[in-house]
């Protein structure tokens, strides 16, 4: 799919310039871009009949003139306005006015107009992303949608399939993302990887089975099909120590990095000769998501292990604890400083506890703006940590849950240059411009350390300004998502473009949702002077609205309790 000429990249001369960029981007309080929206409707109308029309051309009209003047036609249409306006009438009256500044209730506020447009003219088309039979165009948008995300939080993405603005690729491995209905949708998948076959990954649960593998691997090795591997195949520990795959202890195998799993199917592939599919054969008595958990561990003797996380995380985490099994009990939580974020301390006892006690832990998750607070988790702290425990034998997977605060990363410097160490707002007051507030070196600092996870959530549907649903996950390695990958006889999996469809935990899914994201990110501009402008500019005015609380007259009847310092 040819991208559209990139008419200009914007050079703002003032702070104005940018905000009145952002003025053309919404409909408005008031609905002042009301034009813009009735124009691409007549468009979206007007390409939706050229199409129909044109395909096989020749044939005959089906709703000839006979049936649009018989009295049933007419009765139906004028069952469908008589509805069509009550409902429409009653959404006016009754709905929450996320669109109005004057309401704050609900973290929720008016989506971009490049995104409410770009899901109707995808809704249209009635695509259905769980396989590009299905979807051809809006697959491959999704596809893009995820490569420019995974730029976004700094992991590896494939150049060619990126705007021409956005054609520098890291030189590290390749990412990989797609859209999922929510955050919450977007987690659990994030708790469901893996069971290595087909190849390199064929699903069971993320965390929970790229933990077992190498347990299931071994299984095969010392009493299975893959008995011939025993006294040569290698694997490196943690540690950086070399050892026989069947001469490791369950400890070891619990605590094998990342990319150490995930390069072991293909080195059995290469260095022995074998089929994907033998190797399918042999592990798959062995895996977790055959023989269940209990019966693993009950085999290896070893504790159930633990995922890590904040006690200010979302709901979404103990549900998706509950789903995949781990259960909420191996749901540690972390206590938070005053600031709302991870206690450090905290975690690093919990760690040390679970390395005294050989119990392992699928992964630590880190919050990257809370729901209630705002709070950022200190996840450069916690990279260091990993680094620090590898070399004592404990590894595990970091996550990071920016949902809401993903987007933020449009504000950091791109090339990544020294952090400034100014906070105050961009912009002269005296100048009557739009100010925008720039986040604070703490905030930047670990939001530039998301690229050194194993996987982020990130929802366009929050701070992407995107409307509903449209939530998504990202891998740093794209090899993750054959970990959670489930086909049904009737999807076709051989095609070029991947179904995206088999890689997540939802089945069918609106191509309308990748159309949005796709609109919003090219008519926006993921960078500091898209995105980047629209956040400074919101976390400005919310700093302001943060000073009023706390400056409000104690005469004032109104009690206000900011609970989260200005950062």
């Amino acid at each position: 799919m040819t991208s559209p000429p990139i008419i200009f990249e914007p050079g703002f001369s003032s702070l104005n310039a940018a905000h009145e960029q952002i003025c053309a981007s919404f409909l408005g309080p008031r609905a002042e871009n009301h034009k813009i929206l009735s124009d691409k409707f007549a468009d979206i109308v007007k390409d939706t009949l050229k199409a129909r029309k044109q395909f096989f051309p020749d044939d005959p009209v089906f709703i000839d003139e006979k049936i649009l003047e018989s009295p049933p036609f007419k009765e139906q249409v004028q069952r469908f306005n008589s509805y069509f306006e009550f409902l429409s009438g009653m959404l006016a009256k009754h709905c929450i006015p996320f669109f109005s500044p004057r309401y704050n209730g609900h973290m929720v506020t008016d989506p971009l107009l490049p995104a409410t447009l770009g899901y109707l003219v995808g809704l249209l088309w009635n695509q259905n992303n769980v396989t590009p039979e299905a979807s051809p165009l809006t697959s491959l948008v999704e596809y893009r949608v995820g490569q420019q995300i995974c730029r976004l939080l700094g992991y590896g993405y494939t150049k060619v399939c990126l705007p021409l603005s956005m054609d520098n690729a890291h030189p590290i491995g390749i990412g990989w993302g797609h859209i999922t209905c929510d955050g919450t949708v977007a987690n659990l998948e994030s708790m469901c990887v893996v069971t290595l076959s087909n190849g390199i990954v064929s699903l069971s649960r993320v965390a929970r089975n790229l933990k077992y593998y190498p347990l299931s691997l071994q299984r095969a090795v010392k009493e299975g099909r893959l008995s011939f591997v025993a006294g040569t195949f290698e694997t490196t520990l943690c540690t950086g120590i070399r050892k026989k795959i069947a001469a490791c202890s369950p400890w070891e195998l619990l605590n094998l990095t990342v990319d150490e799993i995930l390069d072991l199917p293909t080195r059995l592939v290469s260095e022995y000769g074998i089929s994907t599919r033998f190797i399918e054969v042999a592990i798959s008595p062995y895996l977790v998501g055959n023989t269940g958990k209990d019966v693993l561990e009950k085999y290896f003797n070893i504790k159930s292990p633990v995922q890590i996380i904040s006690i200010a995380n979302h709901y979404s985490w103990p549900k998706s604890a509950a789903i995949t099994g781990i259960g909420v009990d191996n749901l540690i939580r972390i206590s938070v400083d005053q600031k709302a974020r991870m206690n450090i301390a905290s975690l690093r006892a919990q760690l040390q506890k679970c390395l005294e006690q050989e119990q392992g832990v699928y992964a630590v998750v880190t919050i990257m703006g809370t729901t209630e607070h705002g709070a950022v988790d200190p996840l450069s702290d916690v990279i260091q940590l990993r680094k620090e425990f590898k070399t004592k034998g404990l590894s595990f997977y970091v996550h990071a849950d920016a949902a809401w605060g993903g987007y933020f990363c449009a504000m950091l410097p791109e090339p990544p240059t020294p952090f400034p160490e100014g906070r105050g707002p961009l912009g002269n007051p005296q100048d009557n411009v739009v100010l925008k507030q720039p986040l604070s070196r703490y905030t930047q600092d670990q939001l530039f350390s998301i690229r050194l996870t194993d996987s982020c959530t990130i929802d366009p549907h929050k701070a992407g300004f995107v409307p509903y649903p449209a939530g998504s996950l990202c891998y740093r390695d794209e090899r993750l998502r054959f970990m959670v990958t489930m086909t049904a006889a009737y999807i076709n999996t051989t095609a070029d473009l991947d179904s995206v469809g088999t890689y997540g935990v939802e089945g069918s899914k609106p191509g309308a949702a990748a159309t949005a994201v796709w609109l919003a990110h090219n008519s926006m501009g993921v960078h500091q002077k898209g995105y980047g402008s629209l956040l400074g500019e919101a976390m400005f005015t919310s700093a302001k609205l943060y000073a009023n609380w706390v400056t409000m007259s104690h005469r004032d009847p109104t009690l206000i309790t900011p609970v989260a310092q200005l950062y």
